[in-house]
């Protein structure tokens, strides 16, 4: 399949771009990320965490296990599907998984917010 890759940023067009990575394998290596992110920025049960631009939903698996409510938002349904089985797989539940774009976030002050991929912010 050929791709035009010229700019577009449509929410579409950024769905069909990110859908095409094989992203689990870039688990791997972002998997120890994740860790030590939800460590370095010491989450706690307490905390209502936002993974923005989740993908397989990493980052937002391992702030659930330590507990945080936790919400992961990406825009490419694909990488939803795959963090819905990943959260099965790692034995956990209850991440609220939303499809949506990290420019128009639906959600007000006062998240931890993460992402091993693009931003690291602390509204408190």
């Amino acid at each position: 399949m050929r791709y035009d890759f010229r700019l577009n940023n449509s929410n579409q067009s950024i769905r069909e771009r990110w859908a095409l990575g094989d992203y689990r394998s870039i688990g791997r290596v972002i998997s120890p990320v994740s860790a030590k992110l939800v460590r370095l920025v010491n989450v706690k049960p307490i905390d209502s965490v936002l993974d923005v631009a989740c993908g397989f939903g990493n980052t937002a698996i391992t702030a659930r296990r330590v507990g945080a409510k936790v919400t992961g938002i990406d825009i490419t349904p694909e990488l939803l599907a795959q963090a819905k089985e990943e959260e099965s797989i790692a034995q956990v539940s209850g991440i609220d998984w939303r499809e949506g774009n990290a420019e128009s976030l639906p959600f007000e002050d006062n998240h931890l917010i993460l992402s091993s991929q693009h931003l690291v912010t602390c509204l408190h």
